[in-house]
């Protein structure tokens, strides 16, 4: 491909912009601009795979509108073209959501407005504009999102229609939590404006929804206040039990800011279990005190401080470190899942030991707020308090794939069958309608509802939807 062939051009609305060649080129008919300078080259993305490395798509299309009147032109197009349009933002997933099998990826990637009203705590952002650029934003006027996800690069939407945790989900519950209104494009082509008031089913639809029933253009977020400093302390068990009460006990302590436990090897081989409990605080010298008597911890192991801003992206480091070593292009069948509380202590041994080598070790359990999350993001039934556990390897090669495939199927039926929900982020591995039926459980045939209310001739699709419900249940 010549470097002097402009990377947006102007088609008819039957052409779309082909992807054999790199970079990817705009649906231009969505996008009529001047082609930019040889310097502002678009970034060339593999829109045929996502982070899992376990699933390859066969995108015809790559789309980059940069506001919703766009998409929404787009989805008409689509619509009467009979094509699939599948969401994108930094490819992040595991199980094919962001991959398409035959036809236009929706690169959400340019959808970057931010507003911020720093009276009410509030912001309105595209869903393309990451956590990492979003928060440069809010810091300034000395507020940041509730709830955000450890990998500050992912974008707000593509977050939303997973879920999202961070380790302050204890307080604040899931990034949906924090959502109060949405912009969207459905199937139907129509632009549409949902809360908890106006449009709920529709609201619930999208947050945690994959991309089945519409394009998330823009949110609503709550933001808070956040404090300069942040006091860390990295707290030791030998025992599985002690180590899950003192999750439950910190919870409800309103100095606690953030809550993250680690399931470590020991020398002897045995299982260790570490807490990291984050205080945020002012200036002064003593800020960040916390009261360690009440826990039953068995070591201290450090006591370290951050700013805050530093403290949210303390994760930089080891993604930067897979990237150097080449394992962030490996496969990552990642397992994710929301535990029952009270079946904690008998489930996670079982989930450890069902682990393969290759797994690692520094699997994470979080305790989840649950009191206010959309329908469709399924965790055990309240009142039982949640856990999620997350097991994330930095990378498992070839050979070890079949092991780790194996075990995650052995570990849905294992945690489904206590009551436990997968978490939609990580790598399903089984995604046929009894997968569908008994993650939704009652409210599956509301789930089926959604879609054929607001996307009946099934637009939106993904490789995780290769064999997408339909519903035959009326």
């Amino acid at each position: 491909m010549s470097n002097n062939r402009p990377h947006r051009i102007v088609v008819s609305c039957w052409q779309f912009s082909p992807i054999d060649d790199q970079p990817f080129w705009n649906v231009s008919h969505i996008m009529v601009q001047a082609a930019p300078s040889q310097t502002q080259r678009v970034q060339s993305v593999d829109a045929s795979q996502d982070f899992g490395h376990l699933i390859r798509g066969a995108a015809s299309t790559v789309a980059r509108p940069t506001n919703i009147d766009e998409i929404q032109q787009l989805v008409a197009v689509a619509r009467q073209g009979n094509l699939k349009i599948t969401p994108r933002g930094k490819g992040y997933s595991q199980s094919g959501q962001s991959i398409s099998l035959d036809g236009i990826v929706l690169d959400t990637t340019y959808l970057q407005q931010v507003d911020i009203r720093s009276v009410t705590h509030q912001v309105t952002c595209g869903a393309g504009i990451t956590w990492r650029d979003l928060v440069k934003a809010t810091v300034p006027q000395g507020l940041v999102p509730c709830t955000m996800p450890l990998n500050l690069n992912l974008t707000v939407g593509g977050t939303l229609s997973a879920g999202g945790i961070g380790s302050n989900s204890h307080r604040y519950g899931s990034s949906t939590a924090s959502v109060l209104a949405i912009e969207a494009v459905t199937g139907d082509a129509q632009r549409r404006s949902c809360s908890p008031q106006d449009l709920p089913d529709l609201f619930d639809a999208l947050l945690g929804g994959q991309g089945r029933c519409g394009i998330i253009a823009s949110v609503t977020l709550q933001l808070h206040p956040f404090r300069p400093r942040v006091t860390l302390y990295q707290l030791q068990y030998d025992q599985l039990a002690p180590w899950l009460a003192d999750q439950q006990t910190m919870k409800t302590d309103p100095a606690v800011s953030h809550i993250e436990g680690f399931c470590l090897t020991a020398p002897s081989g045995q299982w260790q279990y570490k807490l990291n409990v984050a205080i945020e605080h002012d200036e002064q010298p003593d800020g960040g005190k916390f009261a360690l008597e009440t826990l039953q911890y068995d070591q201290l192991l450090e006591v370290s401080q951050f700013a805050t801003v530093d403290f949210l992206a303390r994760y930089d480091g080891r993604f930067q470190a897979m990237q150097a070593t080449g394992d962030w292009q490996l496969a990552h069948p990642w397992f994710e899942c929301f535990l029952p509380a009270s079946q904690a202590t008998d489930l996670i041994p079982q989930i450890l030991d069902r682990l393969p080598a290759c797994f690692g070790q520094g699997h994470r359990v979080l305790p989840i707020c649950t009191q206010n999350k959309p329908k469709f993001f399924m965790t055990p039934d309240l009142p039982e308090p949640t856990l999620l556990f997350a097991a994330l390897p930095t990378g498992i090669c070839d050979a070890d794939i079949p092991a780790a495939r194996q075990a995650i199927r052995e570990l849905n039926h294992l945690i489904m069958a206590a009551g436990g929900r997968r978490y939609l982020s990580g790598w399903l591995e089984t995604t046929g309608n009894d997968f569908w039926q008994q993650h939704f459980g009652p409210v599956y045939r509301d789930w089926l509802a959604a879609k054929q209310t607001y996307d009946a001739q099934t637009v939106f699709g993904s490789t995780l939807f290769q064999g997408d419900p339909v519903p035959m249940l009326w």
